[in-house]
């Protein structure tokens, strides 16, 4: 229908325990919502009351729910005011030339110079080709710890195109998979995959799209024997799914557009996407695949939801999310899987904090406003740090609104990263027996914390981070201290 708007909802995460149940008899489960209008632009003022959630057919309330997206306004600094300002969700594009035959390499090498080309920024965008040797080249690899604290200047998208091209060059030759049993061959697919990994240090939603031939769902050894990989990809996909990994496949055919490679591969991929709440585009859409993977971080929402974790549950559990709104059209991850509660929730803040340390970019799933005020006769600076509410789990306890996050520092000098220090928890209640969600989301002022820090002098740079205990969620301001 024309003017009728149109809104996926893309599921990025895995269930995780809650923290708040000692008896681990309900898990907490996140989803990243993407809301777009029937155009491809986002909607930015979904409301929690106009969408219904249901797992395995049962109504689920949401514990929480937020708008996220790369669009959110912002106000103005002020001199020596930091902010976490949101960004473009990175990208890792995977050119599978390992699963293409001769005829398809040629026109998704052409498609994926096309999408970069086009594509607004390359800041976040990275790039690897899986050889027909089944080695991972890194044309733009994902960076490393030395980036967090030194970032390096992004190529323009014309010279990451030509770093692309050289590679192709470079690793044309024999494909040895011609000569491979198919199940060895698809396993090397899956350890290639593994891939994704290399984003874990970046907090929130990632993309990942994989322009390839696809493998099929069964296949054929060489000695006879039959090989279901279903279990392989639920598996692999419910990892990156956990690591708020979102796939885009792109099958890519030698029939030309919008064809497919074969009904299983289809299969295998359609997999891989509604697992992980991605898409899943047929051939020649890479471009596309890459403009709406960009574009559903601007209109992005996080939400969570208790289920229960029962004795003899299923192993996999089905999500539906339907819309309320008249005219509106729901996409969700549909599933996920395992009844497994979280680690316990001291590893899993260190873990958090591990990875936070080396990413290139700072976390804004928690906002966060900090100003920087020099302590006069001291090597020492005074940090103000103020959390936004809204972005925090605060389970309601009678006429309170309850919640904790912790605030720790990284610190980095001339060399890189060198300790995290003066660890910082924060447990708040906010207080009103006539409190409504409303009121609550309009808290001006967010939750203060005050820190005085002792910096020695070959100290350059100061990463503020927080972490809350409910979500699991991080936000972090990188300050310049010299």
């Amino acid at each position: 229908m024309q003017g009728m708007l149109a809104m996926f909802v893309l599921a990025s995460c895995a269930a995780l325990a809650s923290s708040g149940n000692a008896s681990n008899s309900r898990r907490l489960v996140k989803l990243t919502i993407v809301a777009i209008d029937s155009k491809g632009a986002p909607v930015t003022d979904l409301r929690p009351e106009e969408i219904q959630l249901r797992e395995d057919g049962s109504l689920r309330s949401m514990a929480y729910f937020r708008f996220a997206g790369s669009s959110r306004a912002l106000a103005a600094l002020a001199p020596d005011e930091f902010e976490n300002r949101p960004g473009p969700p990175p990208t890792l594009i995977l050119l599978d030339r390992w699963n293409e035959g001769l005829s398809t390499m040629a026109k998704a090498w052409h498609d994926v110079d096309e999408a970069l080309l086009h594509a607004e920024s390359v800041q976040r965008i990275y790039v690897y080709l899986l050889t027909g040797r089944g080695e991972l080249w890194p044309v733009r690899p994902v960076p490393g710890a030395a980036e967090a604290w030194r970032p390096v200047e992004p190529p323009s998208p014309a010279e990451l195109v030509a770093k692309l091209d050289d590679a192709v060059r470079q690793t044309e030759g024999l494909r040895l998979q011609d000569r491979l049993d198919p199940v060895q061959r698809s396993y090397t697919t899956w350890q290639a995959l593994g891939i994704f990994r290399k984003m874990d240090p970046m907090a929130g939603r990632k993309n990942f799209i994989w322009v390839t031939h696809g493998v099929p769902l069964y296949a054929d050894a060489l000695d006879g024997a039959r090989a279901d990989f279903t279990r392989p990809i639920v598996d692999l996909a419910n990892a990156q799914a956990g690591s708020q990994v979102a796939i885009y496949t792109v099958a890519q055919a030698g029939e030309g557009p919008q064809a497919d490679p074969s009904e299983e591969t289809r299969q295998a991929l359609r997999l891989f996407s509604d697992i992980t709440g991605g898409r899943a585009y047929p051939s020649d859409y890479t471009r596309t695949a890459l403009t709406e993977a960009l574009n559903d971080g601007r209109g992005a929402y996080q939400v969570a939801y208790y289920s229960p974790v029962l004795e003899r549950g299923s192993w996999e559990h089905k999500i539906r999310v339907d819309a309320v709104r008249k005219g509106v059209r729901l996409l969700t991850r549909g599933r996920y899987y395992g009844d497994e509660v979280a680690a316990a929730p001291d590893e899993l803040a260190d873990s958090a904090f591990e990875g936070l340390t080396r990413s290139p970019f700072d976390a804004t799933e928690i906002a966060l406003r900090v100003r920087k005020t020099r302590i006069p006769g001291r090597d020492a600076v005074h940090f103000e740090v103020v959390v936004d509410p809204r972005d925090l789990l605060m389970e309601r306890d009678g006429g309170q609104f309850r919640g904790s996050f912790t605030l720790r520092l990284a610190l980095y000098g001339k060399a890189g990263f060198i300790g995290v220090a003066q660890a910082v928890q924060k447990d708040f209640t906010l207080t009103d027996f006539t409190l409504t969600q409303e009121q609550r989301d309009d808290v001006k002022n967010g939750i203060g914390v005050s820190q005085d820090v002792v910096l020695d002098r070959d100290i350059q740079q100061v990463r503020l981070m927080v972490f809350d205990w409910g979500l699991r969620t991080l936000g972090s301001v990188t300050i310049p201290v010299r």
